[in-house]
């Protein structure tokens, strides 16, 4: 089992990571997105493309509006993971940087492979109604 070390320096196994990232999510909820993000770059330190601290870190980076920070790991997490909550927070990434062609194109492939999820089709309709196509919006709303 490969070892990763904290803040304090001593060695910890992949449950004690796993361990670390289960609070990532609370402090999100919690609105306190600096300390997932600080809980995330401490796992991808020493394992840089763990697919669960990359989508913690671009989650984090969207709370706090750092959308153009967000879309790097989001961006490798989504390659790695065909998962439509990666999708939408990268798009929302992408449209905190000001990427809303792109934003919207990863939005509409998103609502078109997963259908049924509904926090797609929100975020494209709020994308659509922000470029003032309006019946657009409502159709996707």
């Amino acid at each position: 089992m490969r070892e990763i070390r904290s803040d304090s320096g001593t060695p910890q196994s992949a449950s004690s990571r796993d361990q670390m990232l289960d609070h990532a999510g609370p402090a999100l909820a919690r609105q306190r997105p600096q300390d997932a993000e600080r809980i995330a770059r401490e796992v991808l330190r020493d394992e840089p493309r763990h697919l669960r601290a990359l989508q913690i870190l671009g989650y984090a980076l969207v709370t706090q509006g750092r959308g153009a920070e967000a879309v790097a790991p989001l961006e490798t997490a989504r390659r790695n993971k065909d998962d439509p909550e990666t999708d939408v927070a990268l798009a929302m990434a992408l449209r905190q940087a000001g990427r809303l062609d792109d934003a919207l194109n990863r939005l509409k492939r998103t609502t078109k492979r997963h259908p049924r999820y509904a926090p797609a089709f929100r975020e494209l309709g709020s994308l659509l109604f922000t470029l003032e196509r309006f019946a657009e919006a409502v159709a996707a709303l």
